[in-house]
């Protein structure tokens, strides 16, 4: 790409005066014989300029082409989807009486479609080797393909919202045959959300097994029950707040007013402050250990170097009673524990004989005391369950 004229050491016999090269860099890069080349290469660059130039404006063609295509496509079946109607028919050929609402949506858009029009005349009727996407098969792909986007949506929706109920409901089909339609209900921003997520098999009708059908919509149990106590420990005085809103708010039925007042009295205790800390921090250890035991890859001597990592975390929240309590009064903004609002129960002598002598420093006080018979039995209970575990 050199020119003849205006060439310099780099492109002649060679450069070798490195002591100078910095200069002679500089003088190169703005000689014309550069600035030339550095053009003829930019313009090779460019489409029109290159070799396959005609090559790819065919594939930016056929690109388009079935671009436009498919939009068409996708539209009738979101149509026909939205009205529950059904695709098929008995056969698919084109110009068909018996070849479904899919394919005579198709032909009626063709009539004042030329696009659509030229592609079902030249591809329609093809037979099977031919691509034409007016198959079943490729249909039922389009609506896997925008099913997983409605049910990602969905999902991302519900992390947004964070709070949700699950309905289940028996339906049969045409068949007869039960199945378990699964709805979602969820607030976003400040409307109530109902959404249809999928269809199950239905295990019978027993409420024993309908519980059992949304523990395994979710990933595991222990997801469900740390993705429950996380955003109640991350939003305590947001719930409190809530809760006291309605507990004041006079347009509310009376028992919906107690029910909330109820609930922020539980939640300004500092032994609900401390439990939420507690389970906030033992359950997200339970998930993390719960996705590893559940990994595809996973092998017999990391499952139980897990478990047992899992029991050497449990065994070492025994000593750490006093981060809970600190974290359970700073979410609860209480400093008392609810027996130490009661007035203390004077020792009777008559009755209670072996109480005599016992003076009020031999007694523990409301935080030993409820870090004895509330804090450590649930802490001794895990480590044992997960032996058990281990031994099996």
């Amino acid at each position: 790409m050199s020119s003849t004229s205006s060439r310099t050491q780099f492109t002649t016999e060679g450069f070798s005066n490195w002591k100078n090269s910095s200069d002679r860099l500089i003088e190169h890069e703005t000689s014309k014989n550069h600035l030339n080349s550095f053009i003829a290469f930019g313009h090779r660059s460019e489409m029109l300029g290159r070799i396959d130039t005609e090559l790819q404006k065919q594939v930016e063609q056929e690109k388009s082409y079935w671009k436009t295509i498919l939009t068409r496509l996708i539209s009738v079946i979101k149509f026909l989807c939205k009205r529950g109607l059904a695709l098929k028919g008995d056969d698919e050929l084109v110009g068909s009486k018996s070849n479904g609402n899919y394919f005579g949506l198709l032909e009626l858009l063709a009539e004042y479609d030329d696009y659509l029009k030229k592609h079902i005349h030249e591809k329609g009727n093809c037979g099977s080797g031919h691509t034409n996407y007016l198959s079943s098969n490729i249909c039922e792909q389009l609506i896997q393909c925008m099913g997983h986007q409605v049910l990602n949506a969905i999902v991302t929706r519900m992390k947004i919202s964070k709070y949700y109920s699950i309905s289940l409901d028996s339906t049969p089909d045409e068949g007869h045959v039960d199945q378990l339609t699964v709805v979602f209900r969820f607030m976003e921003g400040s409307k109530p959300v109902e959404r249809f997520l999928k269809f199950l098999p239905n295990q019978g009708h027993k409420a024993q097994d309908i519980v059992q059908i949304p523990k395994r919509i979710s990933t595991t149990r222990w997801s469900c029950r740390s993705d429950a106590t996380k955003p109640l420990f991350h939003g305590y005085s947001q719930i409190k707040s809530t809760l006291d809103s309605i507990s004041n708010n006079l347009n509310e039925l009376s028992k919906t007013r107690d029910e909330a007042n109820g609930l922020y009295n539980k939640m300004c205790k500092l032994e609900t402050g401390i439990y939420c800390a507690f389970w906030n921090e033992i359950l997200d250890r339970f998930n993390a250990t719960n996705k590893i035991l559940q990994a595809p890859t996973l092998d017999l001597n990391n499952a139980v170097a897990s478990v047992k990592s899992l029991k050497c975390f449990i065994d070492a929240q025994r000593d750490g009673f006093s981060i809970f309590e600190k974290k359970g009064k700073i979410i609860s903004k209480s400093n008392e524990y609810n027996d130490n609002k009661k007035q203390s129960r004077k020792l009777n002598i008559r009755l209670n004989p072996l109480d005599y002598g016992k003076g009020p420093d031999s007694q523990l006080n409301h935080s030993e005391k409820f870090k004895v018979e509330c804090f450590l039995p649930v802490i001794d209970q895990m480590p044992s369950a997960i032996s058990q575990r281990l031994k099996a």
